[in-house]
């Protein structure tokens, strides 16, 4: 008998360590956490393309493209992609560049240590590179929607591009970056 239930004990005892292994581990699968990782590094500042000539040209005596601030064809204004780009940036990037930007695993995007020009001369080379790296633990995987409105957050937090338009893979390459 006592052997019998020793058994039993053992045997339950490893159904326990096993479910709580399982639920470990799902636990971690479902919240990522700001583990370190090595964060690739920037293209060189001299290989990002210059920026593209305008496919239209305005009429004489109008506004630049960039200057009216319109709703694109999906509706979105420069104001609702800088929020969308917030709300993905707080999901998506802060846990390894801090909630503020300010980096923790991952260099600092916002404020005065960050160094965006590393990526290249203009939005275009961030853009290009956070849509190829970015996130670092799941690459390329956001839609472009994403991608573009987590970089107009940034450059506006960093008060290098405050719309009017909504930063587009075609008008990125105009927006210059400093620092």
């Amino acid at each position: 008998m006592t052997v019998r239930l020793d058994r039993r004990l053992v045997s339950l005892g490893l159904v326990l360590i096993l479910a709580t292994s399982v639920l470990f581990l799902a636990a971690c699968q479902a919240a990522p956490t700001a583990t370190p990782t090595k964060t690739p590094t920037p293209p060189a500042a001299a290989s990002t393309p210059a920026p593209s000539a305008p496919t239209a040209a305005a009429p004489a005596g109008a506004a630049s493209p960039i200057a009216v601030a319109t709703p694109t064809a999906v509706g979105l204004t420069f104001d609702a992609q800088v929020t969308r780009g917030q709300q993905v940036f707080t999901q998506r990037c802060a846990g390894c560049h801090g909630p503020n930007g300010e980096g923790i695993t991952a260099p600092a995007l916002i404020g005065s240590k960050q160094a965006l020009a590393t990526y290249g001369k203009n939005a275009g080379g961030i853009l290009n590179f956070a849509k190829t790296f970015m996130p670092a633990n799941a690459p390329a995987s956001l839609p472009e929607a994403d991608y573009l409105a987590v970089v107009a957050f940034i450059l506006k937090e960093n008060s290098m591009y405050n719309g009017p338009q909504p930063l587009t893979s075609a008008n990125a390459a105009s927006v210059p970056v400093s620092r």
